[in-house]
């Protein structure tokens, strides 16, 4: 890590390329928290191999959609689900991993759902996620069933 006292103590060539890459750094950032919705929602397909995928997420939860917007935004997570589903090795760990941020996003009624169809996933990263998003939105009446279902299941014993 470098200090900003450190840097007065760089020769000159190698101070003026750090200084460069944190200008470059804080442009990226700019520009991503300038991007509108439809400049981010081609790109939540891909999510998982974009070099700029934390900053689309965190500009994604910054914005307000509207309705329309949602249902949109709702359409392309689960156009993801689908993709990852065919994926395998590394790839399909990182997808669900920007996965699950995206779902957080999600209006409640919709990202429940998610959570529901995700307590028998294979994978645990999705079981997991699942698990802590139902246990901070609470289990509505109608799905509790679904859930007592799924008790055998070690990780949500603990639900």
């Amino acid at each position: 890590m470098i200090l900003s006292s450190d840097i007065p103590h760089f020769p000159p060539h190698l101070r003026r390329d750090y200084m460069l890459r944190l200008l470059s750094i804080t442009l990226a950032q700019s520009k991503a928290l300038c991007r509108t919705w439809a400049e981010i929602r081609p790109r939540i397909v891909t999510i998982w191999r974009d070099e700029e995928s934390e900053l689309v997420i965190s500009r994604l939860s910054k914005l307000t959609l509207d309705r329309s917007e949602q249902s949109e935004f709702t359409e392309e997570v689960s156009k993801l689900s689908t993709d990852i589903e065919n994926m395998r090795g590394i790839h399909r760990s990182r997808a669900d991993r920007r996965f699950v941020r995206l779902v957080r996003l999600m209006p409640v009624e919709v990202g429940s759902e998610h959570a529901l169809r995700d307590l028998m996933q294979t994978r645990k990263i999705r079981r997991q996620a699942a698990v802590k998003m139902l246990r901070q939105i609470g289990v509505q009446a109608a799905h509790v069933r679904k859930v007592l279902g799924h008790i055998k299941s070690p990780v949500i014993r603990s639900f």
